[in-house]
């Protein structure tokens, strides 16, 4: 658990909740996590145990800027 969850990277991105000022969103204790996973553009069925797959993560809004701009 982040002691600051305002300002902690993985509550940001992880445990995402309505910011303070998003009247909008007040009636909802969750709203869409910011962010992506795109699977590889080859995806098998199975992959071996230890095969390594790459995806890409693509960040939105305050995760990006929580990521300390992480490419």
């Amino acid at each position: 658990m982040c002691p600051i969850p305002t300002t902690c990277p993985y509550h940001i991105v992880f445990e995402t909740g309505p910011p303070p000022d998003a009247d909008a969103l007040r009636t909802h204790e969750e709203i869409p996590r910011p962010f992506v996973i795109a699977p590889p553009s080859v995806s098998a069925q199975h992959y071996p145990r230890g095969a390594e797959v790459v995806f890409d993560l693509t960040l939105v809004g305050r995760a990006r800027s929580a990521a300390g701009g992480a490419r």
